[in-house]
């Protein structure tokens, strides 16, 4: 597998951390596909940690992937599992890793969920400003008090 994914020099963060907007997109979308910003980037991120002699990504980056496209809800057994449905190989090709990211949403996308409900106490469907604090905190978020009263 591919040792060279070194870090990116702090100017470089805006172009591999999620913008909060995308995520939130993510969040209403759910899992009805990617926009055509996100699919640039799963494209872009193929093609960074897949090998450079061979067309398609090892299975031990799947998670290193996830991380880089701003994903939170990241279990190495769920991430092996996804892939081996996939695949019996140890490499997947670029359509099966576009399935794998689809088949990864709909597992965040249900994560997401199941925590958002822990966190709407009264069951209203909705989350109050410092509940929503809270609750994106607990997602891997640090979102900032302007964002939220949007």
């Amino acid at each position: 597998s591919k040792k060279s994914n070194a870090r990116e020099p702090p100017s470089s963060l805006g172009t591999w951390l999620p913008d909060v907007s995308e995520v939130i997109s993510r969040l209403r979308a759910g899992a009805e596909g990617f926009s055509s910003t996100e699919m640039e980037r799963i494209q872009s991120a193929f093609q960074r940690f897949k090998d450079p002699d061979n067309p398609e990504i090892h299975k031990d980056e799947l998670p290193k992937v996830l991380m880089h496209l701003g994903y939170t809800q990241i279990s190495d057994d769920h991430v092996k599992e996804l892939a081996d449905s996939i695949t019996k190989f140890p490499n997947l090709e670029k359509g099966e890793f576009i399935y794998f990211m689809e088949k990864h949403v709909e597992y965040e996308f249900e994560a997401f969920k199941d925590i958002f409900e822990r966190f709407d106490e009264d069951g209203n469907g909705t989350l109050d400003a410092d509940e929503l604090c809270v609750f994106l905190s607990s997602l891997g978020f640090t979102p900032l008090r302007s964002i939220i009263r949007e």
